[in-house]
Order: structure tokens, then sequence, then C-alpha cells
């Protein structure tokens, strides 16, 4: 064998790519600011320039082990090296300019890409030779990682800054779930065998305070952010009682009235990946409103939609009710209104600045026209799918 292909190609190959490593960041960085579009530099803090900063000591990391395939730092500049890019991860999220799910996210798009970067950087004719060495290193690297920082976040208090202590762990493995397209049983393991998750979708402030509440049911597994927007609490079914939701949602606005879509299911410990999906995708379609156990989406009702979305013919029909009363006559925006105030005539009437024998007289026309009376409980029922369905589905898909 020739001279130049015995010479060790990846120390080689990570060397010249070490000796590029803030033009790599900078590549980096950029790939993640897109996978991530809620990270956007500000501040003195989080300038581009100090991301940069930072992603390149977690690029010269990478190449260092990379480069002789090991997963365990020998050196002491290596240790320095992520030291600092942990105290700057800690610091982010303390700071709140990532959360958890975020970061978790552009850590992995960080890892992938340089992944990428070295594989390409490689020979052609050495690249299949090197792809499965490389490859079985990234594995047990990025696990090893990923279990360095699950012990990072728990020992640090200052990384969950609003969470509990006791709420690391859980906190982390729904993180993980969220995370994962297939979530590992250690992530599912933590979990009830049953459980309900309570979202709520509302502003910053409101779900900082909410975060504060010091008195939980002792069935209430955790409490979530997986966010600023958002909140979730996590409870165990088979300890809670059958209005665990009504109960739950006393406790949250126990000392306030907070103004928030909130969606509720029940699942399964294997379903929660799906049914975390599943009410983050719908809270983003329920309007922000004061939470009372009416205006809550649940599980049934979730389900119905879902069907109707996918059943083209009903969906057809509630889509063709909706476009007839989209005339500007104040048809729709008098329905929209009577459905937000649980059929309530006086309150509906004031909240539009009408004589209540107009808003009558509106209604009267949209049963006529439509043949589907709001005022009566399986009318208002339709109504409410017909509205909440062509928000979520505008196009009628």
């Amino acid at each position: 064998m020739p001279r130049e292909e015995m010479k060790p190609i990846i120390p080689e190959v990570c060397g010249d790519l070490l000796s590029n490593r803030e033009s790599i960041a900078r590549q980096v960085t950029d790939v993640c600011i897109a996978a991530s579009p809620s990270v956007t530099p500000r501040g003195k803090r989080y300038t581009r320039e100090a991301m940069d900063m930072h992603m390149a000591d977690s690029v010269e990391v990478f190449l260092r082990l990379a480069g002789d395939l090991r997963t365990e730092l020998t050196t002491e500049v290596e240790w320095e090296l992520q030291q600092r890019a942990w105290d700057w991860s800690a610091t982010a999220l303390r700071d709140e300019f990532l959360d958890l799910h975020t970061l978790l996210r552009y850590s992995r798009t960080a890892h992938s890409e340089v992944v990428r970067i070295l594989l390409d950087a490689l020979p052609d004719d050495r690249l299949l030779q090197c792809m499965r060495p490389i490859g079985d290193w990234h594995a047990s690297f990025f696990d090893k990682a990923h279990r360095n920082a699950m012990r990072l976040m728990e020992s640090s208090p200052a990384v969950y800054a609003l969470q509990r202590r006791e709420d690391h762990t859980r906190n982390w493995a729904l993180d993980t779930i969220a995370l994962e397209e297939t979530p590992s049983w250690d992530a599912l393991r933590h979990l009830p065998e049953r459980v309900f998750i309570l979202m709520l979708r509302s502003d910053e402030k409101s779900v900082r305070r909410l975060m504060d509440i010091r008195q939980r049911p002792g069935w209430w597994w955790t409490v979530w952010r997986p966010d600023r927007a958002h909140l979730c609490v996590v409870g165990d079914l088979d300890a809670a009682p059958a209005t665990w939701l009504d109960d739950s949602l006393d406790v949250l606005c126990s000392s306030a009235t907070i103004g928030a879509a909130v969606v509720a299911v029940e699942a399964t410990r294997d379903e929660v990946p799906k049914s975390l999906a599943h009410v983050r995708r719908w809270a983003a379609t329920q309007p922000v409103r004061p939470i009372r156990p009416a205006s809550v989406l649940t599980g049934p009702k979730i389900d119905v939609l879902t069907a109707v979305a996918g059943d083209t013919a009903t969906s057809a029909r509630l889509s063709r009710l909706l476009a007839d009363l989209d005339t500007g006559n104040g048809l729709r925006e008098s329905l929209d209104e009577f459905l937000k105030n649980d059929l309530n005539l006086a309150r509906t009437a004031e909240r539009l600045g009408v004589h209540r024998s107009t808003l009558t007289y509106r209604l009267d026309r949209i049963a006529r026209s439509s043949g589907v009376d709001p005022r009566s409980v399986s009318g208002a029922a339709v109504w409410w799918l017909a509205v909440t369905s062509g928000d979520s589905h505008p196009d009628g898909r």
C-alpha cells in the first residue's frame, strides 16, 4: 500500500478543519438559527459574535475527539473548552434566551452539521471506509454528551430557573420525549402508567405567574414549561379524582383570572409522545380567553375535530356553512361571539355593542339560511365544529 494511503486520514482531516474552526462555527450557527427560528441574537451577551464564539468552542471539542475517535476528554484545554460551552448554555437557559427544548434541538443540529462537514471533507476514495467508524463514534459520543448534559441539568438550579428541583428529571424526560420522534423507553419509564396532559398557551407573564404556584395537588406529576408561551401540567391519572380537569383549573386560577388557550387529554404512557404533539398543535388553534372548564378543548372534542377534518364530505359541508356567513353583514362575527359566550344572548349583545333584538335577528337569519340553529345545543355543537375546523384548516382540508 502506498505510504499516502497508510496515513491516518481522519486525524488529518480533523486537524485541517480545526485550523478553520471560526469559519466552520459561523456556518454551523447559521444552520442552527435557520432550524430554530425563535433563536435570534439580542442584547450584549447574546450577540451573533458571542454565539459564534460559543459554537467555536463546541466545534473544537468535537473535532479534537473525532480525530482520535474517542469520547473522553483528556487534556486541560478540552475540559476548559467544554466548561465554557456548558456555562454559556446554562446562562442562556437561566436568562431565557433559550428554552431547554430549543437548546436540545440546537445542539443536535450543530452535531449533525459538523458531522456532515467532516464527511464532506474526507477524500472520495476513503469516504465509505471512514463512514462506519465515524458513525459508531458519533452515536457513542452523542449518547455520552447527553448523559452529561442531563447530570448538569439535574445539578444546577439555575438551568431550570422557574422549575422546582424535584421536577428536573421529570421535565428533562418530557423535553426528550417532545424532541424525539421515537423516544426511548429510558425517557418514557419516568412517567406514570396513565396520565392527563393539560396544556395552556398564554402570554409569557401569565406563564411565569403560573409557574410560581406553590400549592399543588399530590396527583400532579409535574409542571413543565416547554417554552415561554406554554405551560403543561402532567398528572397521574390513576391517583387523580374524576374531576381532575376542573380541580386543576381551580388551582391554576386560584390567585387571578388567567387568559389562555387550554387543551386537555388523557393518555397511556406509550401514547404520551403523540399526545404531547397533539395538544401542542390544537392549542395553537384555540383562542385565548378567560379559563373556564366549558372552554377547554378536551380529548373527546379533539377526536371529533380530527375525524371531521379527515371526513371530506363533513368538512366540506362545514366549510360551506361558514362561507355563507362571510359576507360582511355581521353574521359571522355574531356567531363567533355567541359561541365564545356560551350561548348567552345578553352578554354576547353587550360584547358586540348591539341591541339584544339585533342579535336575535342575526341568529334567526343564520338558522333560516343554514338550517342549523346555533341557539340549540346540537346546533351550537355543529357551528362550534365548523368554526374550529375552519380555523384549523382554512383551506378545507
